[in-house]
């Protein structure tokens, strides 16, 4: 029983990820004007800050948006895809551990 509760776990790490990876791409839209890419570098020195701190947790959602754009424009084969999700899966769960870490560390410093 304790496997399904720490794969439920895992699970729930990679979604917490994955809605941060929405929030932060909802985000630089809103700050930065534009479509969250990998490629933009903004030139004053706040811009760029806050690019890098968007993009640590909005990477996930940009590399699955460019796999399933590239499938659908250039019928690249899905087992790129399919890679290009998995990573984006990994760091997803490494976002929600990142971040679970934090609010731990936050309540332990507060309590």
């Amino acid at each position: 029983m304790t496997g399904i509760i720490e794969i439920l776990l895992y699970v729930l790490m990679c979604l917490i990820g994955f809605c941060a990876a929405g929030i932060a791409s909802t985000m630089y839209a809103i700050f930065i004007n534009g479509r969250p890419r990998f490629d933009d570098a903004p030139q004053p020195t706040d811009k760029a800050v806050l690019h890098v701190l968007l993009m640590l947790f909005a990477g996930p959602l940009v590399i699955t948006q460019n796999a399933v754009r590239a499938w659908r424009r250039h019928h690249t084969a899905l087992g790129w895809v399919a890679a290009s999700s998995s990573f984006a899966a990994a760091w997803c769960l490494l976002s929600g551990v990142l971040i679970l870490t934090i609010i731990d560390y936050a309540r332990a410093a507060l309590a």
